[in-house]
């Protein structure tokens, strides 16, 4: 099983906080995974952001002591536009007759 959340929030015109959590669910453990960033607009299409990722495996590797590893990132983002494409995009579509195992 899977299931994932995304947040956004914009603090100011040009900073953004990003998190996502993302949970894999098995027979033998469970695995979550956290990314958190903080993105600031250089300019229009190039932004810097600092991130922490946290993952949390209730299983891990024989020999690993550790549950959790953390990973502290710098980014420099460019946010690539096509022209043609609208500003607002399409409507989501519908989900009918979804049948999951």
């Amino acid at each position: 099983m899977q299931a994932a959340v995304r947040y956004e929030h914009s603090l100011t015109s040009s900073t953004q906080l990003l998190d996502t959590v993302l949970v894999e669910s098995g027979a033998s453990d469970t695995t979550t995974t956290d990314n958190l960033s903080l993105q600031v607009k250089v300019d229009a299409s190039l932004s810097l952001a600092v991130g922490a990722q946290l993952v949390n495996n209730t299983g891990p590797p024989a020999g690993s002591a550790r549950h959790t590893d953390t990973v502290m990132t710098v980014n420099l983002v460019y946010e690539l536009k096509n022209p043609k494409l609208s500003v607002t995009g399409s409507a989501p579509q519908a989900v009918s007759d979804l049948h999951l195992p």
